[in-house]
């Protein structure tokens, strides 16, 4: 899945919290001084970030195997079966296995964090005349 990118603001360049989940570089910079509660001449800082991809977090289906077969043979267990082992596991099963997951995950699932990518824009709120976007003024870090 491409990624997908966000923009947000915060007083603190280096901040943990950023706010915001704006389309645009321009949005976020327009959203800042009402959200933030800005003065004129305050301080803010703009970030580009990307929404994580939900398949890149999907756990190993490696890792899950233990746990898949042993709740599938203990559920064989509660049945009084008589083998001590329930299943045998087909070669390529937790491939296919981790494959859909995630294909699922990128259907059914929606990062709700971001993480930031590159460096934090300084910029400061002005009084601008035409209103919030005329009193942007982008100074140099």
């Amino acid at each position: 899945m491409t990624a997908r990118t966000v923009f947000g603001y915060s007083v603190d360049a280096s901040a943990i919290d950023w706010y915001g989940r704006c389309s645009t570089r321009e949005a976020a910079i327009a959203e800042a001084p009402v959200f933030l509660e800005l003065c004129p001449g305050d301080v803010f800082y703009v970030c580009r970030g990307e929404y994580a991809s939900p398949s890149d977090h999907v756990p190993s289906a490696f890792h899950l195997k233990d746990w898949i077969v042993t709740a599938m043979e203990e559920s064989l267990d509660d049945r009084n079966s008589m083998d001590d082992q329930g299943f045998d596991v087909k070669e390529g099963a937790f491939e296919e296995l981790e494959a859909y997951l995630k294909t699922w995950s990128e259907k059914n699932l929606s990062a709700r964090k971001w993480l930031l990518q590159g460096e934090p824009e300084r910029i400061q709120f002005g009084s601008g005349v035409n209103g919030i976007a005329a009193g942007i003024e982008k100074e140099s870090a």
